[in-house]
């Protein structure tokens, strides 16, 4: 009885120490064992899912699996982006210009001189001018006045200048003679306060209450603020006896000192408050492409000036850029003129345009102009200062740092050019242990535009390169990238690349390990006009996206699973047999090793020293899905007594299957293929039955 209890102790170890307690094992009916026990080791099942579980929890996993349990490659990688400044840029714009003051012109003269007889014959020679005195106020002959001179006399004084050189014009004299005589070879002579002469004029008679006139060229002479006329030669045959006439020394000789057609160069006035400068300039913004701006609203940029200002007297410099508006109001800067009243002023600084928009057609009236306008102002000192007419103002003004906020018009044609992008493929991140070939392998080129314009891209120079040899990619035309119609928006291009229009598959059969793109292009390819707008946010980005379905062949695929080893199993077996049951889900063939280790993973014994199986694939149909259902394979392996000794120190077993298709056949891969592996025995054991009396 008791060794009975002992045998049935010994299976029940056996079974206890299984790894799967719902193991369904087949019926095991192997003879020539006595005595003999049967008992289950292994129930696993090893999925496609264990291959990649470690792939899948990772943060940077590449494998994803569709809502049918397929794997999938999937990975995106930025290439290019290209910006507004890659693509448009406008460069400093000078405005440089000299412009003279409005024409300065002094009010005409018209002034009336009288020199009374008194004055005149005061500077006559006796006899005759004592004569002349003593018979003031009476009605008697007049003397006879010889050839001599009348004296110099003030003409006059004018307010608004202290001298002026001409360039042209006419003082015109003319001499009223008001005595009871006639006057002859009367000359005078017109001078500066300073002597110098202005001109003299001769008249041979002028008849007593009658007028004579003459004209002096001021034409590169200089006028004083006050001037004298010298009566050079006075003469006269005077009135003989018997006639008479009254004399009064308060009759006079009037001079009208009148001017015409003057025009001044220079010299020292005072100058009235007023406008002295007003001038509209336009500078054509020559693109070099054809383009034609409409409107440009600018992010950053400056107008930039210089100011040379020539003319002597404070003054406001006002600097409008009249189509330019920041939607309060058009560019209006005050630049005030502080003047020694000497020399020339220079001034320099400069006015933001951040947040103006430009309207370069000038109000519908022009194409790529800028307008500017320059007005100066003067604020009168009261004081005579000095000048030229060709006193003025010269400014230098720059647009410069210009960053486009926006920008609309026709564009014209835009050359680009990228420069190489590399991109690292990331298939190096299937960590299968294996090789895969994949059987449809698809690349997707995303370009995204958000320009407002058409792009025509060249993606000829696309090559892949492995560390052995590279290969370019073979297929991809020309294309046309659209555009958004608004702002804001943006049009995705997508480039499909397979293997039905490329050489794809002879690209990835190089294995590379990195693929360099090049893009060139233009803007707006087709017929204009066009009609384009840009932003600062503006961009063309390309990425590339990898979306391949783990379809394909493989070889070199390793399955494992470690189970603990049930050891107390195996205390008493001497020999026996170990059945496998293995059922392959997968579309491809499988190799069975199970490994004996221990604690420390040393390897101890396996069965057999080649696979245990090669349990062939399940037939595929053309895309790779099964098309049979799967078998199970059942295979014994004999224990000998040395390996019998060697698994009794076994602490874990490891299963390894190894997955390779036939004939590069393409298979895809689900994650719930699997294979059931069960290892079941039939040992032989040795019972000490005298021993286990001897216990009780």
């Amino acid at each position: 009885m008791k060794n009975l209890i002992v045998l049935f102790s010994v299976i029940s170890i056996i079974v206890s120490s299984c790894m799967k307690d719902d193991y369904d094992f087949k019926n095991i009916s192997l003879d020539n064992y006595n005595p003999a026990i049967a008992a289950p080791l292994v129930n696993t099942r090893l999925t496609l899912h264990d291959l990649i579980e470690d792939q899948l929890n990772s943060d940077t996993s590449i494998i994803s699996i569709d809502e049918d349990s397929l794997l999938w490659v999937t990975y995106s990688s930025k290439l290019f982006q290209m910006g507004v400044s890659d693509l448009f840029e406008i460069s400093n714009q000078n405005i440089s210009e000299s412009f003279v003051m409005d024409e300065f012109t002094i009010t005409d003269i018209n002034q009336n001189v009288s020199v009374s007889m008194g004055k005149v014959v005061s500077n006559l020679s006796n006899p005759e001018k004592a004569t002349i005195q003593s018979a003031n106020g009476a009605t008697v002959p007049f003397p006879e006045i010889p050839s001599q001179s009348g004296g110099e006399h003030d003409a006059g004084t004018f307010s608004e200048f202290s001298s002026v050189d001409f360039i042209d014009g006419s003082l015109i004299l003319t001499v009223t003679n008001n005595w009871p005589i006639d006057l002859t070879n009367f000359t005078i002579e017109i001078k500066n306060s300073d002597n110098s002469p202005l001109g003299t004029v001769n008249y041979a008679i002028i008849s007593a209450g009658s007028s004579a006139s003459d004209v002096i060229d001021l034409s590169g002479k200089t006028l004083g603020n006050s001037i004298k006329a010298n009566i050079l030669n006075i003469e006269s045959p005077g009135v003989p006896f018997p006639s008479t006439v009254a004399i009064n020394l308060t009759d006079d000789i009037a001079i009208n000192i009148s001017t015409s057609g003057l025009k001044v160069s220079g010299g020292s006035v005072v100058f009235p408050s007023g406008d002295v400068v007003d001038q509209t300039l336009s500078v054509d913004m020559s693109l070099g492409n054809g383009e034609t701006i409409n409107s440009l609203k600018l992010k950053s940029g400056s107008i930039d000036y210089v100011i040379n200002y020539g003319i002597k007297e404070d003054a406001d410099l006002i600097i409008e850029l009249p189509y330019a508006n920041n939607g309060i109001s058009s560019f209006r800067k005050v630049i005030n003129i502080n003047s020694n009243n000497i020399t020339e002023t220079n001034v320099s600084g400069s006015f933001s345009l951040a947040g103006y928009t430009l309207d370069l057609t000038a109000g519908g009236t022009s194409v790529n102009t800028i307008e500017a306008r320059i007005l100066a102002s003067i604020t009168s000192s009261g004081i005579a200062v000095p000048f030229t007419q060709t006193d003025g103002v010269t400014a230098d003004l720059t647009l410069s740092g210009l960053e486009i906020e926006y920008l609309d018009g026709d564009l014209g044609v835009q050359a680009f050019s990228l420069e190489k992008d590399t991109v690292n493929l990331n298939f190096d991140q299937l960590d299968f242990d294996g090789e895969i070939t994949l059987a449809d392998p698809r690349l997707t080129l995303k370009i995204t535009n958000s320009f407002g314009m058409s792009l025509g891209a060249d993606l000829g120079n696309i090559m892949a390169e492995s560390e052995e040899t590279s290969l370019l990619l073979n297929g991809l035309d020309s294309v046309t990238i659209g555009a958004p119609s608004t702002i804001g928006d943006s049009i995705t291009t997508l480039i499909e690349i397979n293997k039905s229009n490329t050489n794809i598959d002879d690209i990835l059969g190089i294995n590379p390990s990195r693929m360099i793109f090049e893009m060139t292009g233009s803007t707006n390819p087709g017929i204009g006009p066009h009609i384009n707008f840009i932003t600062d946010e503006s961009y063309v980005g390309i990425s590339m996206d990898v979306e391949v379905p783990l379809y394909g062949s493989v070889s070199g695929f390793v399955l494992t699973d470690t189970l603990d080893f049930p050891t107390d199993a195996f205390e008493n077996v001497l020999k026996g047999t170990i059945r496998t049951f293995i059922k392959n889900e997968f579309p491809v063939d499988v190799n069975v090793q199970a490994y004996f280790v221990d604690e420390f993973y040393a390897p101890l014994d396996s069965l057999g020293t080649a696979p245990i199986n090669v349990l062939k694939a399940i037939s595929v149909d053309v895309n790779g899905e099964q098309d049979a259902n799967s078998e199970e394979y059942v295979t014994d392996i004999e224990l000998t007594e040395s390996m019998v000794e060697n698994i009794k120190a076994a602490k874990y077993i490891i299963l390894s299957s190894g997955l390779s298709t036939s004939n590069e056949e393409a298979a895809k891969f689900y994650t719930s293929y699997g294979m059931d592996i069960k290892l079941a025995v039939w040992a032989k054991v040795k019972v000490n039955l005298q021993e286990e009396q001897n216990q009780e």
